[in-house]
């Protein structure tokens, strides 16, 4: 008779519908016990009527419904050892549940139980998708403007030449860009003409960035790459990107949470190497799954939970509120973190901690829920811009709810850093994911790019690293995609292929030789050989802005301080007195008299230290001063006794072309050892 009864409550439970959460099947109980004489005791009598067998159906479906059969070693779900391990559940106790059942009592009271449910349905509305934006198309003259000069042109074509022996060398790039990379090498030794082929380029660059959320998945989940950290299993990567997969594909929330919880490939593969942060994960996310069952709601308004109002409905119940925390602990109390399990760890004692922590889940939820509506009214589903900011909300309050899994963990469980700092990682990764996808759909490469970037670099090996690359030549893709004539096209292509000059690299690589000019002021000793003897030396001071060839050696960071830069400079003409004349008279006339080369030229050298943090530069230097001393609206002074110069400077450092660098690879970081 026991093997019957056991297979009676999966029969008949699968039948009734009274109430599917904790939520409400609190009530449900509750208004058993209050209808019996506030007692459960009732419904085990030998002489029970047929309304209280029909009250035994419903009590037993409902402690079937949430005694746990899946996550704990629990004995058979009959009758007596469902009740008896209510019997044992702290919220329970109190209320003297039966001893026990009569066998035959409880497979009539079921029956009954079933014969009378109710089955109701409901629809939920989900997301949408985002409507495309408007094709943009590439002149061909956009090439044409930008190659001006021949210079431009030839710089231009080694940038190209650089991205196709990247994308050739690359495994992760391949998989991320495809397209492109078949293009390139496709163009092969043609890569010089390269403006016949620009629209095939754009193409294929708009086509591997619709695609990027996919080819990140492969490329992270790729078994011959092998990226990810040690730390990072395959199929827990899997996961992350299948449930923004759902939350893009109309999939309600609460339809992601219980796939993350329960349903995922990673919380139904258990293995010995399997790292423990992603075991205690698997428990915290379906910890997470069984606690949104909890307080499902009951789809009559496309509420996904109860409404806050009816939550403080349950609050104000004692009789209800224990009953609810009773049925939930029987649930939980198996999910373990480690050594510990929910039930050695939850109780009355910290009850009203987790009715916070789940109050707050309630309000998120509600939330949610206005967003949602909001999405499927008139307004905007007829304005893109509103669309897209709407479900930039529904993705925030989307990843909040989720991020409540480490509050609720806290509460029941031991603090626990490195799981808390994993779950962050599970809402670090949702979030970029989920930008990734609505940045595509608006078109917004760029930004989908950056996140491409910070998601790899929060995930893969750090000797497995192509954040640069991927952000440089990424960042070149988006920006062709996202131009709109052929001016966009020609700043584009300006932009990435001709080298600027910058700083920052003197002071963050080994070693750079560059062009540029040090613009400040300097102060010091001039002597003028054509003078008498007497007159020879003097005090100087002004302006200066020499251009010449940079030396620079470049320090290391340490303890989060940012590096210095040291430089060799050699000037060779000085326009200090124009660039003082242009600071105070920027919009004076252009039509000045022409010049000699001799009248700048002014040999140097000088010792410059670059500051951290700063373009600005100090050092000593000596330079034979110009014979242009200075420049006005009228015309121009000179000295003709110009002689040398020795003294202290202090400048900001602008270089104007870099000619080579040092660990510098492919427009990337170098990062010192």
């Amino acid at each position: 008779m026991k093997k019957i009864i056991t297979l009676v409550f999966p029969l008949f439970f699968g039948l009734q519908v009274f109430a599917q959460s904790a939520y409400q099947d609190a009530f449900e109980l509750a208004g058993l016990y209050r209808r019996n004489g506030n007692s459960f005791k009732p419904l085990t009598r030998t002489d029970a009527a047929d309304t209280t067998l029909l009250d035994l159906g419903r009590f037993l479906d409902i402690l079937y419904r949430h005694y746990d059969t899946i996550w704990g070693p629990t004995p058979a779900p009959t009758a007596n050892n469902i009740i008896s391990s209510y019997n044992e559940n702290p919220f329970f106790e109190k209320y003297q549940l039966p001893v026990g059942v009569n066998d035959v009592a409880s497979e009539t009271a079921l029956k009954m139980a079933a014969e009378s449910a109710i089955t109701n349905k409901s629809a939920l509305g989900a997301l949408g998708t985002a409507s495309p934006g408007i094709s943009v198309a590439v002149l061909a003259d956009g090439v044409a403007k930008f190659l001006v000069k021949r210079t431009k042109e030839e710089l231009t074509v080694a940038f190209f030449e650089e991205f196709r022996e990247v994308l050739a060398s690359n495994d992760e790039l391949e998989i991320l860009f495809p397209g492109t990379r078949m293009i390139l090498l496709g163009i092969g030794d043609q890569i010089y003409n390269f403006n016949a082929y620009i629209d095939s380029m754009r193409e294929a660059f708009i086509s591997d960035l619709k695609r990027l959320h996919n080819n990140l998945d492969e490329l992270l989940t790729n078994n011959k790459v092998e990226v990810l950290k040690e730390d990072t299993p395959v199929n827990y990567i899997s996961a992350l990107f299948k449930a923004t997969e759902m939350l893009a594909g109309k999939a309600s929330l609460k339809e992601i949470i219980t796939y993350l919880g329960r349903d995922a490939a990673f919380q139904n593969f258990n293995s010995t190497t399997e790292p423990q942060a992603i075991t205690k994960v698997k428990s915290a996310m379906r910890l997470l799954y069984l606690i949104s069952e909890s307080v499902e709601g009951d789809g009559f308004d496309d509420r996904l939970w109860v409404a806050p109002v009816q939550f403080r409905k349950m609050l104000k119940d004692r009789l209800v509120l224990d009953f609810y925390l009773g049925l939930v602990y029987e649930k939980t109390k198996n999910t373990s973190f480690g050594s510990l399990k929910v039930a050695d760890t939850f109780s009355t004692q910290n009850a009203d901690e987790f009715l916070t922590t789940l109050n707050a889940f309630i309000e998120l939820g509600e939330d949610l829920h206005g967003v949602t509506q909001r999405i499927h009214t008139g307004e905007y589903q007829q304005n893109d811009s509103l669309l897209y900011y709407e479900y930039f909300d529904y993705t925030q309050v989307a990843l909040d709810l989720i991020k409540t899994t480490g509050k609720f963990v806290a509460v029941v469980s031991q603090k626990d850093s490195v799981l808390q700092q994993k779950l962050e990682e599970v809402t670090f990764v949702l979030g970029r994911i989920s930008s990734i996808t609505l940045d595509v759909r608006r078109k917004h490469y760029s930004n989908a790019i950056v996140h491409a970037g910070l998601l790899v670099n929060e995930l893969i090996l750090p000797e497995k690293d192509f954040s640069c690359p991927l952000l440089r030549y990424g960042a070149f893709m988006a920006a062709i995609s996202e131009s709109r004539n052929s001016n966009d096209v020609a700043a584009v292509m300006e932009a990435f292929a001709l080298p600027r000059g910058s700083s920052y690299i003197k002071k963050h690589y080994p070693f750079n030789l560059s062009i540029g000019s040090y613009v400040g002021f300097n102060a010091g000793v001039e002597t003028l050989s054509k003078l008498d003897s007497k007159d020879k030396t003097g005090l100087n001071a002004g302006m200066g802005a020499p251009i010449g060839v940079a030396f620079s050696w470049g320090g290391k960071s340490d303890a989060g301080h940012s590096p210095g830069s040291y430089t060799y400079y050699l000037s060779v003409v000085d326009i200090g007195a124009f660039t003082a004349f242009r600071f105070t008279n920027n919009d004076a006339v252009n039509d000045l008299p022409s010049l000699n080369f001799s009248n700048l030229f002014a040999p140097g050298a000088a010792f410059i230290y670059g500051l951290p943090k700063f373009p600005g530069s100090v050092g000593l230097f000596m330079q034979r001063g110009p014979s242009l001393r200075k420049v006005t609206s009228a015309g121009y002074e000179f000295d003709e006794t110009n002689g040398w110069r020795f003294g202290i400077m202090a400048s900001v450092d602008i270089p104007l072309f870099n000619m080579f660098t040092k660990g510098k690879k492919s427009g990337c970081s170098y990062s010192p050892e």
